[in-house]
């Protein structure tokens, strides 16, 4: 089953498990950004808009229009309140993803995911935001980042020298701007440059695969292994392989190649 972490956290501390009022909070935000979507004319893959000053809606991928209107959100008149950001995103371009995560962590804005946060949404949304929370049976997965080995892969391609020169540039602006924010956000975004490397997973680590028939296309991560990378996470958290199962599942989604994320990437 998957694990609510606020009933986990209390536990450990021994109190008796309860659903917080927080909890009942963000879930109702959630629900707010469900109803307006379901509104909406833009089309529910493709949506951004503040439903106040302290609660927009974030359902789409990580283009230019949608991060210009979210940073305009996030930018404005600064709130002695919480913001809340529910996304919903299959992810996007890196670089607009580490721009829209600077300015919501400079916010101290909550972002909670609504189904899915993949990808760039993961790494650069969910990840370094100042709080974090996880509706019930919705998935964070990891894919992508920027690594150093890449400028290897760069130079076996048969890119132009001039291309290869801007591809270099690029990937070490990158490289240095995810890392200042994983910094900025005290997260050791590591694992991604680990995750990158392991070219193919070991017979054990499909086991904790959807699909190990596939390539693995992205790595959700246990509630301890937050923990391990200084990110503390709210909501629901799988924590094993049927965990994946019952969130697509959930979600009417097919059989996805998603893992839970080998152990060694946090070493």
């Amino acid at each position: 089953m998957l694990i609510p972490l606020s009933l986990l956290a209390a536990s450990y501390m021994g109190k008796v498990a309860s659903i917080s009022n927080n909890d009942v909070a963000i879930l109702d935000e959630i629900k707010q950004c469900q109803t307006a979507v379901a509104h909406s004319t833009q089309g529910v893959d493709n949506y951004f808009t503040p439903i106040s000053a302290s609660l927009a809606c974030y359902y789409g991928p990580l283009d230019k229009a949608n991060v210009d209107a979210a940073l305009k959100w996030s930018q404005s008149d600064t709130l002695k309140y919480r913001r809340t950001l529910v996304v919903k995103s299959p992810g996007g371009d890196a670089n607009l993803g580490i721009l829209l995560g600077n300015s919501l962590l400079g916010q101290r804005t909550l972002v909670a995911v609504d189904e899915i946060c993949l990808s760039s949404c993961a790494n650069y949304i969910f990840l370094p935001a100042f709080k974090k929370y996880i509706k019930p049976y919705s998935l964070v997965v990891f894919h992508g980042g920027a690594a150093k080995s890449m400028a290897k892969d760069i130079s076996k391609s048969n890119l132009p020298k001039q291309q290869k020169k801007l591809a270099y540039k690029a990937l070490d602006e990158l490289y240095n701007k995810q890392n200042d924010l994983f910094s900025r956000a005290k997260v050791n975004g590591s694992f991604l440059e680990k995750y990158y490397n392991t070219k193919v997973f070991s017979k054990s680590d499909l086991l904790n695969c959807t699909n190990s028939k596939s390539d693995v296309v992205g790595i959700a991560l246990t509630y301890q292994q937050y923990r391990n990378i200084g990110a503390d996470v709210k909501g629901y958290i799988a924590s094993s392989k049927n965990d994946l199962y019952e969130s697509l599942s959930k979600q009417g989604k097919g059989d996805k190649s998603l893992c839970i994320a080998p152990p060694y990437l946090f070493k």
